[in-house]
């Protein structure tokens, strides 16, 4: 798998030859980052792809059964990714109405810990 690099923006920077695209471990971390930030209907060729904004968001992840829902929205939703064996150790909590997820993801080519941020969160519920 290969996948063009990304800026600290989460842009697509621009490659001159297949040398400058990413490979590996990094492709599938590029490929995982570039899902998370992209919402369902952003993408005008296919607006049933992205990240979906899960009705466990508007309910609250205080319920009980909210952050074991939400984490394993989350846990399905990176497993579905290109080059994503499978995911696993993953940890999510609340801290002071923070969510926190943090996961290992296992690749043909090694594993990558991952976390997702909570600005990628808000920007699902805005």
């Amino acid at each position: 798998m290969r996948h063009r690099p990304i800026d600290e923006n989460g842009d697509m920077m621009p490659v001159n030859t297949m040398d400058d695209m990413k490979d590996g471990t990094s492709a599938v971390l590029l490929a995982v980052h570039s899902r998370m930030r992209l919402l369902q209907g952003e993408w005008w060729e296919d607006e049933s792809l992205g990240f979906r904004i899960p009705q466990i968001l508007y309910d609250g992840t205080r319920m009980p059964y909210g952050v074991s829902a939400l984490a394993n929205y989350i846990t399905s939703y990176i497993a579905e990714t290109e080059g994503v064996a499978a995911v696993t150790e993953v940890l999510a909590y609340i801290d002071e109405r923070v969510m926190h997820y943090s996961c290992a993801i296992l690749t043909e080519d090694g594993t990558i810990e991952g976390r997702i941020d909570q600005d990628v969160l808000l920007r699902a519920i805005y």
